[in-house]
């Protein structure tokens, strides 16, 4: 699937606005991120661009393991095994999170 990240137009007043300001500055831009340009997922910029990271990550392991399935999981990059360790971390949270569990 394809997924790409686009910033949010989010209309804010100024009270809310200057209460942030004043609340330490903090920047809360968000962005779209939306996968095969049909679910759309608003988040942090930062969570967007990790997220988009983790998704390039885990295709290149997905390659790297389909053209050499002998290999298993062991001639991956260092990152692409992060990658594959945080989705299984991902997927495990999610089980134990689900109703009925």
């Amino acid at each position: 699937g394809n997924l790409r990240v686009r910033p949010a137009e989010i209309k804010e007043d100024n009270d809310r606005d200057d209460n942030a300001k004043r609340r330490g500055g903090k920047d809360n831009r968000k962005s779209v991120l939306s996968v095969d340009d049909w679910i759309l997922f608003l988040c942090g910029e930062e969570e967007a661009s990790n997220l988009v990271v983790l998704r390039r990550r885990l295709d290149n392991a997905f390659l790297h393991v389909v053209a050499n399935p002998s290999t298993g999981l062991t001639k991956l990059t260092p990152a692409e095994k992060d990658a594959v360790e945080t989705l299984g971390s991902v997927l495990r949270s999610a089980h134990r999170a689900a109703p009925g569990r």
